[in-house]
């Protein structure tokens, strides 16, 4: 399922373990959701989920992020954001699957 949605924040830093982790908090459909959370340690990682969000949504700074609208993609209502795309164009991240 595809919603569209808009970023309302987001988080770069280290989480309770101390492992570096980002976030982009997203608000669709009356509730709210992160995509994000995966173990960033090695460069490539945290280079390619950061990158890969702002080429998707189509911002040049993880701080311009907050505002802007963007789709999502879900395998179900309940489950994992799987894919964070621009709003309009068919441009979509999905950090699995750069792994």
């Amino acid at each position: 399922m595809i919603e569209n949605a808009k970023i309302t924040g987001t988080f770069l830093g280290k989480e309770d373990h101390g492992i570096l982790t980002a976030f982009v908090y997203l608000e669709f459909d009356g509730c709210g959701q992160g995509f994000g959370g995966f173990d960033l340690r090695r460069a490539k990682d945290a280079v390619d989920f950061v990158q890969g969000v702002l080429d998707a949504v189509g911002a040049d700074s993880w701080e311009k992020l907050a505002g802007k609208y963007c789709r999502i993609a879900k395998d179900s209502m309940l489950g994992p954001i799987e894919a964070i795309g621009h709003i309009i164009e068919d441009r979509w991240f999905n950090f699995r699957k750069t792994r």
